[in-house]
């Protein structure tokens, strides 16, 4: 297994550059890097990636709504859930060492109160065999009241683990990939926050990003290209947030390769 390296602070050295792709995981999946007004996370491809499109994660959630199987008291970093026949990312109940980064939320958790509904980063977990069953969590704080029976805890795998290339507005777009990458070299950088180009689309076929004033919210077209939000377009209207145009083509020239946008994902 590979060594993992980083923290949730924020990388000052890296062992693998921003502009390089891996073959084997060098740092913790999610670990930011910091540059500037530039925020990078490292991620792990689950297809074939481009630099100039934005990636979504492609995993479904690990658990639905379902009951814990064993209470931990208050003061715990222990958490229990049971994995059902078809829970897990592949829908066999098979849950390999692989939520780290993950997230967990446990609902009812003060004795079944409701609205006692808690999230907590998932640090580690042991493995589950096809099937399911019951799978112990080691989440990032510790719990502010027990967790009894009544509660009932979802999880939702780490959003940098299998990113892909999208079509459909389904998932979260969640950086833009450093370098192509592809599954036998599947680790890199996503940059996820400051300036960066990506390629541009016409919103509604009439004008051109970064040439129109007062026209700078951009958003996510379903492929990971980005376009002009406008509340008066119903295909853009409820799309993810983008960023917004730094820049704006010379004399209102039609031929700029750029804008240069602020991209404004997770700092």
């Amino acid at each position: 297994m590979a060594k993992i390296l980083g923290s949730d602070v924020g990388l000052t050295v890296s062992p693998q550059g921003l502009h390089e792709r891996s073959a084997t995981q060098k740092l913790r999946l999610g670990t930011r890097l910091v540059r500037g007004d530039r925020v990078f996370k490292y991620a792990k491809a689950g297809g074939t990636l481009v630099v100039h499109r934005a990636v979504a994660p492609y995993d479904y959630g690990v658990l639905g709504w379902t009951a814990v199987p064993t209470a931990t008291p208050a003061g715990s970093t222990t958490v229990y859930a049971t994995i059902g026949v078809s829970g897990g990312v592949d829908g066999t109940g098979v849950v390999a060492h692989e939520l780290q980064g993950a997230w967990v939320t446990i609902f009812r958790l003060n004795a079944g109160t409701a609205n006692t509904d808690y999230t907590f980063q998932i640090l580690d977990n042991d493995a589950v065999g096809a099937g399911g069953g019951t799978i112990t969590l080691t989440i990032d704080s510790e719990l502010p009241y027990a967790c009894t029976t009544d509660a009932y805890t979802e999880i939702n795998g780490n959003i940098y683990n299998d990113v892909r290339m999208v079509t459909a507005g389904q998932r979260m777009f969640v950086g833009q990939p450093m370098i192509d990458a592809n599954t036998t070299y599947p680790y890199l950088w996503l940059q996820t926050w400051g300036p960066t180009w990506l390629n541009p689309e016409d919103g509604d076929g009439s004008n051109t990003i970064g040439n129109g004033a007062n026209q700078n919210q951009l958003v996510f077209e379903q492929n990971g290209s980005v376009v002009l939000h406008g509340v008066e377009d119903a295909t853009t209207t409820m799309r993810q947030h983008a960023g917004c145009v730094i820049s704006r083509a010379a004399g209102g020239a039609e031929t700029q390769g750029t804008p240069l946008i602020f991209l404004q994902i997770s700092c």
